[in-house]
C-alpha cells in the first residue's frame, strides 16, 4: 500500500497551485485610479461640487464606477452623482393640439369672434392689419391655472419652400388687445445643394399665457396659410434642454475612406444630443450617422455599425437671417464610437471642425467624512475598481448641501495596460496548467515507485 501522507502532500500542492488561479491578488482600492482633482474646503457635512467635462470626459466606466471622494486618510467617504435641477421642482410638461383662423375663411372667423372673453365682441378691424395675412391660434383648453406656452409646431402639406423674412407674433386674453411676443426661432422650409432644411417650431423667448396667439406677415405667410394641416402647443414652465451641457471631441478621418469620419465617445457619459461645432457662415453637412459597438473579443473584436439616422448641419445666411440646423437627439446609445458618413458631394470638415457632445449637467454629492482636504479619484478602466459607498437619492432631495468647487485635474498615474493583463493570465494559466501536470507526473512517479517496493516484500 502506497503511503498515505505522501499523497495527501502531493494533493495539497496542487490545490494550492490551482488556488492561485482562481483566486487572484485582489488589488488596492486606489490602484488603477488615473486621475485626482482637489475639492475646496466647507463647513457642512453635505457638500456638492459640479462636475466638469475635464472630468467626465476621463471617465472609462458607466455609471461612475471610476469616480469617488477621498479624504486625507485616502478613504473612500459616501457619494452619490445625480443631475441638476435648475428647473422647478415638479415642473409639468404637455403637448396638445390647438386650432387655428385663417384671415381668408370666413365661417372659421365667425367661430373665432364667437371666442372672445370680453365683454365687448372684437370687429374685424381689431383682428387685421392692414396690408398684412394673419393667422390666430386658440387654445380651447385655456385657463387661469394652464400651463404657459413654450413653443409652437406648424405641420405643413406640399409646402414648396417657405421662408419668413418678417412675422410678428402677439398675445391676447379677449381679441382687443394684443401685446407682442419676442421669439428666438421661426419655422421655415428650405431647398438648398439638392437637400431639403425644414424646422417646423416657432419657439418663444418667455413662455406665455394667453388663448390666442397671432402671427401677422407679409405674403409669405399666406404660403403656409394654406398649406398648414395641424397645429400643435409645447407647454410647461421652462425649456427641458436648458439642463445641457456641452464639451468638444475631435472628428477623426478614416485612412480607408476619406468621407468617413469617426469620433471617441467617453465612456461614463450618456450623451442626449450632439451637433457639429465651429460651422463657417455658408457651410453645410450631410450624411449618415452610425454607432460602433466597442470590440468584443466573443466576436472576433470587430466593429459592428448600427444605421442611426441621416444628418443635416448647416449655417446659412439668407434674406430671412441666418438659418442654423439644430441638435440632433440620441436615444440611449451607449456605443464607443460614432462614425459619419459625409454624402458624396457634399463638403467635408476641415481641421477645425469638431463635434459637440451635450449631455444633462451633474453634480456629485458628497459626505465630508473624516479629515480634509477631500479630493476626487477617478479614470480606472478596471472592473470593479472601488466599492463606492452610495447615499440615498431621496433623502438627498430633503437635505440643501453646501456648494464646493473641483480644482484642476492632474495625473497621477498611467494607463493601466488593459490588454496585457489578459494576455499576462493566458501565459499564467498556460505555465499552472504544465506546473500541475509535472506534479501529477511526479506523483504518478512516486505511487509506481511505492507500489513495485511494496510487491517486491
Amino acid at each position: 500500500m502506497f503511503n498515505l501522507k505522501k499523497k495527501i502532500t502531493y494533493t495539497s500542492a496542487l490545490a494550492f497551485a490551482l488556488s492561485l488561479l482562481v483566486n487572484p491578488v485582489v488589488a488596492k482600492p486606489l490602484d488603477g485610479f488615473q486621475f485626482e482633482a482637489p475639492l475646496t474646503e466647507g463647513k457642512a457635512s453635505l457638500r456638492r461640487a459640479a462636475l466638469p467635462a475635464d472630468v467626465l470626459f476621463k471617465l472609462e466606466q458607466r455609471d461612475f464606477k471610476d469616480l469617488v471622494v477621498l479624504n486625507a486618510a485616502d478613504q473612500i467617504v459616501p457619494s452619490s452623482v445625480q443631475p441638476i435641477y435648475n428647473m422647478q421642482e415638479g415642473r409639468v410638461s404637455e403637448s396638445r393640439s390647438l386650432s387655428f383662423f385663417r384671415n381668408d375663411d370666413p365661417q372659421r372667423l365667425g367661430t373665432l369672434l364667437t371666442l372672445s372673453q370680453g365683454a365687448t365682441k372684437p370687429d374685424l378691424t381689431q383682428l387685421t392689419q392692414p396690408g398684412k395675412h394673419y393667422l390666430i391660434v386658440h387654445d380651447p383648453n385655456f385657463s387661469q391655472t394652464s400651463l404657459p406656452l413654450n413653443k409652437l409646431r406648424l405641420e405643413w402639406n406640399n409646402l414648396e419652400q417657405w421662408l419668413p423674412k418678417n412675422v410678428l407674433l402677439e398675445a391676447s386674453e379677449d381679441l382687443i388687445n394684443w401685446r407682442p411676443v419676442a421669439v428666438t426661432a421661426l419655422p421655415y422650409l428650405l431647398k438648398e445643394q439638392e437637400k431639403v432644411l425644414e424646422n417646423h417650431e416657432l419657439i418663444l423667448q418667455e413662455p406665455v399665457h394667453a388663448p390666442f396667439i397671432r402671427l401677422s406677415g407679409d405674403a409669405d405667410l399666406a404660403l403656409l396659410s394654406n398649406a398648414l394641416g395641424e397645429v400643435y402647443g409645447d407647454f410647461g414652465t421652462a425649456s427641458p434642454t436648458q439642463d445641457l451641457h456641452w464639451g468638444k471631441v475631435a472628428l477623426q478621418v478614416s485612412p480607408e475612406q476619406p468621407n468617413r469620419f469617426q469620433v471617441s465617445l467617453p465612456q461614463g457619459l450618456t450623451i442626449s444630443q450632439w451637433r457639429m461645432a465651429n460651422l463657417p457662415l455658408g457651410s453645410m453637412y450631410s450624411g449618415e450617422w452610425e454607432s460602433l459597438a466597442k470590440p468584443d473579443a466573443r466576436f472576433g473584436h470587430q466593429e459592428f455599425p448600427i444605421y442611426q439616422t441621416e444628418f443635416h448641419q448647416y449655417r446659412l445666411k439668407t434674406e430671412a437671417g441666418e438659418l442654423q440646423s439644430k441638435p440632433i437627439n440620441v436615444d440611449n446609445d451607449w456605443a464607443s464610437q460614432w462614425r459619419f458618413n459625409f454624402a458624396q458631394g457634399s463638403a467635408l470638415p476641415t481641421a477645425d471642425t469638431a463635434l459637440e457632445l451635450g449631455w444633462e449637467a451633474l453634480e456629485i454629492r458628497y459626505i465630508a467624512q473624516g479629515q480634509g482636504p477631500f479630493r476626487l479619484a477617478f479614470g480606472n478602466p478596471m472592473p470593479n475598481a472601488t466599492l463606492n459607498p452610495s447615499l440615498d437619492a431621496p433623502l438627498l432631495k430633503q437635505i440643501n448641501p453646501e456648494t464646493v468647487s473641483i480644482g484642476q485635474a492632474i495625473r497621477v498615474a498611467d494607463p493601466p495596460l488593459v490588454n496585457d493583463y489578459s494576455h499576462l493570465w493566458t501565459l499564467a494559466l498556460w505555465a499552472l496548467l504544465g506546473f500541475a501536470v509535472l506534479i501529477l507526473l511526479w506523483m504518478a512517479r512516486n505511487l509506481w515507485t511505492d507500489m513495485q517496493k511494496q510487491n517486491s516484500v
